[in-house]
């Protein structure tokens, strides 16, 4: 489910801190951005948002995993990252098929495009055609 940024935290606060993982997405977020009752608190975020990630939260896991990249965390972002993926998030699985393409895996970026494809990405439907293309016009030329 989305960020929910126009109702105040107060409002999730009570599931949150009775382990509900959707609760405790939106108080991450919350502090995350910050709102009218509540001053960015990143340190709060990544607590609340980990709570919600280890139930398997999809938007806290991928949330989780831009916040470790954009602290230069990228083991750990990939950890959340290829969590999320596991876990079906179709734009997850895409960034991985991507990310293993550049880099000239395209094997692996296949399997990811292909999961990608199956979690409704219709975009990672395209990729996998042209890859699988691609693979075949490399083969033909070995």
């Amino acid at each position: 489910m989305a960020y929910k940024e126009s109702i105040p935290m107060s409002v999730f606060m009570e599931g949150a801190e009775q382990g509900d993982a959707e609760s405790q997405y939106q108080v991450g977020m919350h502090y995350y951005c910050g709102d009218p009752q509540v001053e960015p608190d990143y340190i709060q975020a990544i607590l609340w948002l980990a709570r919600a990630a280890e139930q398997d939260h999809a938007d806290a896991l991928y949330q989780l995993a831009d916040i470790c990249q954009m602290a230069q965390r990228r083991r750990e972002a990939e950890n959340w990252r290829r969590r999320a993926a596991k876990n079906g998030d179709p734009n997850v699985q895409q960034e991985i098929a991507e990310d293993l393409e550049s880099q000239g895996k395209y094997e692996e970026a296949l399997v990811w495009y292909e999961k990608a494809a199956e979690s409704g990405s219709y975009e990672a439907v395209y990729d996998v055609q042209r890859l699988k293309n691609f693979i075949e016009r490399r083969k033909s030329h070995d």
